[in-house]
């Protein structure tokens, strides 16, 4: 398995110093939250390899301990950065945190880091625009009711390879009422872009047992409208810690249970190494 959403957090507080030191120590004695403490649950969950994410609401963008993760563990990790659309000059910020090794970029609504229809500002389309042309990934954190901006950008840079964090913030909301989800038509019709790709994470399956969904269901719901080998799976943690890092693997195996077993290697393995092309340098011998 590959884990292509895991938020990592250093606790040299004099070497990365952004992260707030008291919630530091408490989330550090709740559960393993380094690298090294990520590499082990990892190891226990049959999970080889992992997509270091920015934690912005942790680090904002200062993206130094994900990508030292990465290059500290190049057979494990591959490193994925936030930078500001608000910054002077946001594609040459990109090409620094390239330079060290990012392979992909995030942009977030969470933490008010991007306010209403911030999806058409010059940086959002600058960056977007920078990461296709470097072939450096793009993933988004939107909530649900922005995802109608996501139709707009795609018109104008149609080569945007993109994926999107909890299915978009699929929430249960969006899922009442079961089959055929009239309620998530905003991201149904996304599936008309072909560079557009889910992270399914356990968010997204939380989402779905609240709505009183079968993950099982919403795994296949996904599967039919967008093709099997646009979704890759994400456990979120430590964001998401309520439960041991193995549950929710063993969540993600469960989801997607009832496809075959071709296509469960997709969604669990395969698709995140076509998409993060830097994946594929990892230790084979690692469990699948």
């Amino acid at each position: 398995m590959i884990d292509t959403h895991v938020h990592v957090y250093s606790d040299d507080v004099a070497t990365y110093p952004n992260l707030q030191p008291e919630e530091l120590r408490e989330q550090m004695a709740e559960v393993p939250s380094t690298a090294d403490g990520v590499l082990g649950l990892m190891e226990g969950a049959g999970v080889r390899g992992a997509c270091a994410v920015q934690a912005l609401a942790k680090y904002g963008d200062d993206n130094s301990y994900v990508v030292d993760t990465a290059n500290a563990h190049p057979e494990r990790f591959v490193s994925v950065v936030y930078v500001s659309p608000q910054d002077p000059d946001p594609v040459g910020r990109l090409d620094t945190w390239i330079a060290q090794g990012a392979v992909g970029i995030r942009l977030s609504a969470s933490g008010g880091l991007l306010q209403a229809e911030n999806l058409a500002q010059s940086g959002v389309r600058a960056l977007v625009t920078g990461a296709t042309e470097r072939r450096t990934g793009v993933i988004f954190h939107l909530h649900f009711d922005e995802v109608p901006q996501l139709r707009a950008l795609l018109e104008d840079v149609p080569d945007l390879r993109l994926a999107l964090d909890h299915c978009a913030g699929l929430d249960a909301t969006a899922l009442r009422g079961g089959p055929p989800y009239r309620h998530a038509a905003d991201l149904v019709e996304l599936a008309a872009y072909p560079g557009v790709h889910l992270k399914v994470t356990s968010m997204a399956f939380d989402e779905a047992l609240d709505a009183g969904v079968d993950p099982r269901a919403l795994v296949a719901f996904l599967a039919e409208t967008f093709g099997v080998e646009r979704l890759m799976w994400g456990s979120d943690w430590s964001h998401t810690r309520d439960r041991p890092y193995e549950a929710l693997a063993d969540l993600a195996r469960h989801a997607c249970s009832e496809l075959s077993t071709a296509e469960q290697d997709l969604i669990l393995d395969a698709n995140a190494v076509r998409f993060w092309p830097g994946l594929a340098s990892l230790a084979a011998a690692t469990p699948r």
